[in-house]
C-alpha cells in the first residue's frame, strides 16, 4: 500500500503534464493561435492527421511527438505575436 501513496506522489510532482493536460492546453492553444489541427501537424512535420487524432481520441503520443507539438505552437504564437497559455507541470498545478 505504502508503494502506491509513494508512485502516486512522484506522478504529481512530475515535470511533464499528463496526456490530458496536454491535450487541453494544445486545444486551447490552436484557439488561441486561431488555426487548426491540420495545419499545427504539418508545422511539426508530423502526419496531417496526428493532432486531429490525439485531440479526438483518448489516445497517448510519444513524448517526442509531444515534443514536436510543443514546438509547433510555440513558434507559431512567436510569429502571430500570441501568448499561450499555461501548460501544466511542476510549480504550476
Amino acid at each position: 500500500m505504502k508503494t502506491a501513496k509513494k508512485t502516486s506522489q512522484k506522478n504529481e510532482q512530475s515535470a511533464l503534464a499528463s496526456p490530458q493536460d496536454f491535450r487541453k492546453w494544445l486545444a486551447r492553444c490552436i484557439v488561441v493561435l486561431e488555426t487548426d489541427p491540420v495545419k499545427v501537424s504539418r508545422r511539426a512535420d508530423l502526419g496531417v492527421n496526428t493532432t486531429g487524432s490525439f485531440l479526438r481520441e483518448d489516445r497517448d503520443i510519444r513524448l517526442s511527438v509531444a515534443i514536436k507539438l510543443h514546438g509547433a505552437v510555440c513558434s507559431m504564437a512567436l510569429e502571430g505575436e500570441k501568448q499561450l497559455p499555461p501548460l501544466r507541470g511542476v510549480g504550476n498545478a
